[in-house]
């Protein structure tokens, strides 16, 4: 067996995990994302939760993170997923696959 590569750690949340989650794309308005996307997604934010038969939405002004880490991006300059290195993670295929 090989040895784990890359972040095995746990991500951190600071937000309810079991709530609904959005962002907002510009030219398409308000998308549902996971967990993970919404933590690392630079835009406007919101928690979507029904309150007593009524939908609750709050916005979501807490920090934003590399995607698949748990390092807080301070200053982020574009408005999309963060990703370490601006590159987005593809996979690549495994050795008996052939493209």
């Amino acid at each position: 067996m090989g040895e784990k590569k890359g972040f095995t750690g746990k991500l951190e949340y600071d937000f309810p995990t079991e709530k609904c989650t959005e962002v907002l794309i510009e030219d398409i308005g308000w998308l549902r994302v996971t967990c993970r996307e919404f933590r690392s997604y630079n835009a406007p934010r919101r928690i979507i939760h029904w309150k007593d038969r009524q939908q609750v939405i709050e916005d979501y002004k807490g920090p934003v993170y590399l995607f698949m880490t748990n390092k807080i991006i301070e200053n982020p300059i574009e408005n999309g997923i963060q990703y370490v290195d601006g590159i987005r993670p593809e996979s690549k295929p495994r050795p008996y696959e052939n493209y």
